[in-house]
């Protein structure tokens, strides 16, 4: 019973994000832009990152699959987000929510598998390429089922 009370009270300290119940995603496109406060409020800085999202998508899978890219969100950002090629050209973007409130953002590189979050400070050293290079083929997936293009172009059906 003491280790559930301490388990509880660390969750409560940390105001971890993984506590956070994650209700909805979002999917968009990320397009660098100076201007910080853009006239549409779509403007968003993440890891010095500034830009617009467009063409936003939200994912209304059923509860399962996006529990399983929650989960798949989880472990990449567990094993590191330092990039493997250093070219960092973010084009996409994960936003997850509880309610409307936006719980945190992931922006994405599909072309060196680069990700950055929004509730990280410093970017942390990978642990297993090989599991990152697997699980950004597996987040592309999710992309390309919700109609986005992995070069930031959108998808004509």
């Amino acid at each position: 019973m003491k280790k559930i009370w301490l388990l509880l009270l660390m969750v409560f300290l940390t105001g971890t994000v993984w506590a956070q119940k994650i209700t909805g995603i979002r999917f968009s496109y990320f397009t660098p832009s100076p201007q910080q406060n853009a006239p549409d409020g779509k403007s968003i800085t993440i890891a010095g990152y500034t830009g617009q999202l467009a063409e936003e998508s939200f994912v209304s899978e059923n509860p399962k699959v996006a529990q399983k890219l929650v989960a798949l969100i989880k472990k990449l950002k567990t094993n590191g987000s330092e990039d493997i090629n250093k070219c960092f050209t973010p084009r996409h973007c994960i936003t997850l929510l509880n309610g409307e409130t936006v719980v945190y953002r992931a922006l994405i590189c599909f072309e060196c598998d680069g990700i950055r979050f929004s509730n990280e400070k410093n970017t942390t050293a990978i642990k297993s390429a090989g599991n990152r290079e697997k699980w950004m083929q597996e987040l592309k997936q999710y992309f390309t089922r919700a109609h986005f293009d992995i070069n930031g172009i959108t998808k004509k059906e």
